[in-house]
């Protein structure tokens, strides 16, 4: 996996997020830029992401790629990395969402 901060960095000023985390499935933080509390977010991370897995067992559908939650003011994308790390990133709700999910989805990619 290739984990470089310039490469998030890059991201959030191009894409106007506020923050990005890379976590794995236990909660550890790999890295982060622009999170205030990162132990605390990649703690929910794993634990929200692991809920989601169970669900989707439950339903007999495929493994989790990612996850959208959206507020009055933010969006947050989980983009599974792979089988054991997530990335996490925060954006303005007025951000093209369109646009900010493929790119989230390519750069997932220049991580794996």
């Amino acid at each position: 996996m290739l984990i470089n901060d310039s490469i998030l960095k890059k991201f959030l000023k191009e894409n106007n997020a506020e923050f990005a985390l890379i976590t794995n499935y236990f909660g550890d933080i790999i890295t982060s830029v622009n999170v205030t509390q990162p132990d605390s977010i990649a703690a929910m991370s794993s634990a929200i992401l692991s809920m989601c897995d169970k669900y989707l067992e439950d339903l007999e559908k495929n493994s989790l790629i990612q996850l959208i939650i959206k507020t009055t003011d933010a969006v947050i994308v989980f983009s599974k990395i792979d089988n054991g790390t997530v990335l996490v990133i925060l954006a303005k709700a007025g951000a093209n969402l369109g646009m900010f999910l493929h790119q989230t989805e390519l750069l997932t990619k220049k991580l794996n």
